[in-house]
């Protein structure tokens, strides 16, 4: 007995014994607003709750998987506060608390969680005769006793079938309340039920892993402090003379750090009218591995609010991961086309650049070419700047450094004279 003590103080011990004992679980309601506008699309109907939807599936699946599933006396709203979530968790019993978001719940050419076909001037080309579904979750997990974020499990399923709807023509598969039975044969045959299942798999399975975390996490003691004044919050910024790169470089976009913040002033030419505003990007830790970008904005009389969650070191995201990445900023104005587009950075191709390099093909009456032109600086950052032309007129500038993420400056230009340019006015590492 005296040895199983003195093995309980330390934090192995507490781990095995956390692992031993059964899990008790809340899931909360998924959040479904950045897919709300385009459910209509798929239901054929207003009232459809989603992410309550979602929420019982995770449950069940949790359940088979020998996590014990604990229920609200009510509904409970989604949060990421953690301190909320684990008040919920608390009043009803659970170790530990999940709470999941719907980033992207529809097809990839404009329904749930995708602004349209037309983003900022610029069409996005899927073709019709082949249905592309896209879902993208994402589940945090809580842990009651220390209030701890555990860490966040992004899902994804994308795909296309052709001849199969996208869209639910079910009968009675959403009741009166706006539920969904997601465990019916006949929803799951369905494209996006299908996908559905694939993405709940994969949070479910990250959700079960972490299982020996929960209750495992010691908590600090509180040591009183004396009171400091406030100070309003500055945005570090470079100082001292900018530097540019010293030599050619490879530029691998989104390579991202983990704590950067951005912030772009925006103008934006469409239908010959003129519209200007920001883009404020905002990354956190968000467990190993990863980070959660926060997007807020206006543009016009539009604004934006989202966030997504993305690997993030040496590797940076690969190519097959960036659309499913980034498809839930597509709601977010011409943020989306203009820094996110991945199909925009595939001509760099791991292409070393200097100030004079540059590459071009012709077909036809067509002609492209890409150049390195000159030295640039936004942001307190050094770049070089590369103009992409079409017959001799520039469509694209971007000014990229070897060191930032994202360009310090993008400029997309339509052919009818649409028009988009972000500006870094802003930047910490």
């Amino acid at each position: 007995m005296v040895a199983a003590v003195a093995l309980g103080a330390s934090p192995l011990a507490r781990e095995l014994a956390a692992q031993q004992q059964p899990k008790k679980v809340l899931v909360i309601d998924f959040d479904q607003q950045q897919v709300q506008g385009g459910l209509r699309e798929i239901f054929g109907r207003e009232n459809v709750n989603v992410g309550r939807s979602l929420a019982r599936l995770v449950a069940a699946r949790l359940a088979q998987n020998g996590l014990q599933i604990v229920e609200a006396s009510g509904a409970i709203p989604f949060t990421i506060d953690p301190a909320a979530a684990t008040a919920a968790g608390r009043a009803a019993g659970a170790d530990a608390v999940v709470a999941g978001t719907v980033l992207v719940y529809g097809s990839g050419s404009g329904t749930a969680g995708v602004g349209g076909p037309r983003i900022g001037g610029i069409r996005l080309n899927v073709g019709r005769r082949t249905t592309i579904a896209v879902v993208g979750l994402e589940a945090r997990l809580i842990d009651v006793a220390s209030g701890t974020l555990l860490g966040v499990v992004p899902a994804s399923a994308q795909g296309s079938r052709s001849g199969l709807a996208i869209t639910v023509s079910v009968p009675n598969i959403v009741d009166a309340s706006g539920l969904i039975d997601m465990t019916r044969d006949d929803f799951r045959s369905t494209l996006i039920g299908q996908f559905t299942e694939e993405s709940v798999g994969q949070l479910v399975t990250g959700v079960a892993e972490m299982r020996g975390r929960i209750g495992a996490v010691s908590v600090a003691p509180v040591v009183a402090a004396a009171p400091v004044a406030a100070a309003p919050m500055a945005v570090a910024m470079p100082s001292g003379p900018v530097v540019y790169p010293s030599g050619p470089f490879a530029w691998a976009p989104y390579r991202f750090r983990g704590a950067e913040h951005f912030r772009y002033q925006v103008q934006q030419r469409e239908d010959d009218q003129n519209t200007e505003g920001f883009y404020q990007l905002d990354l956190q830790p968000a467990g190993p591995g990863q980070a959660r970008m926060t997007v807020q904005g206006q543009v016009g009389t539009s604004s934006f609010q989202t966030s997504v969650t993305m690997p993030v070191g040496e590797g940076g995201i690969s190519g097959p991961q960036m659309m499913m990445t980034f498809m839930p900023l597509a709601s977010s104005g011409p943020l989306f086309i203009a820094l996110f587009n991945p199909a925009a950075w595939i001509m760099f191709g791991g292409r070393q650049l200097a100030i004079g390099d540059g590459w071009q093909n012709s077909e036809g009456r067509r002609s492209m070419s890409v150049r390195v032109e000159s030295q640039c600086t936004y942001g307190g950052q050094g770049g070089l700047m590369v103009v992409f032309r079409e017959n001799e007129q520039v469509r694209q500038e971007s000014c990229i450094s070897p060191n930032v993420a994202l360009p310090l400056r993008a400029l997309l230009v339509e052919r009818n004279g649409d028009r988009v340019e972000m500006i870094l006015t802003e930047y910490r590492p």
